[in-house]
């Protein structure tokens, strides 16, 4: 197990390396997906603040309580998912998705492509 004082040093550690050049995204669809992640979707009752994350510790459908990750440069950090799961952030909100983490069960092709392109502009 990792010492607490250890991850905590290790989180502010990564939480300072800066994040790679954001994309150029379309921004009509940027901000489609920023409305999901903030409404429909529930992303950011979990994921907010300025690191998109609330640091709490949570089971979001693995078995184990994980510590929620922040989302700043997600899209230049693959795979993602507490098991590695998504290999694209498309496969997050299609083949690794589950009734415990957002509401993203469901979501059309077209709102997997909006919140995907906003996930990329972080």
């Amino acid at each position: 197990a990792l010492d607490p004082a250890l991850g905590g040093a290790l989180k502010g550690w990564l939480e300072q390396v800066p994040a790679p050049r954001r994309p150029t995204v379309d921004e009509a669809a940027r901000v489609r997906g920023q409305n999901l992640f903030d409404g429909k979707a529930e992303c950011k009752s979990c994921h907010s603040g300025p690191s998109y994350t609330n640091n709490m510790t949570v089971d979001v459908g693995t078995g184990k309580p994980m510590q929620v990750p922040p989302l700043v440069g997600v899209g230049a950090r693959l795979p993602v998912m507490h098991d590695g799961c998504a290999k694209t952030l498309t496969d997050r909100f299609t083949n690794c998705t589950n009734s415990l983490h957002g509401k993203t069960e469901g979501l059309s092709a077209n709102e997997v492509h909006d919140l995907v392109t906003y996930l990329d502009s972080l």
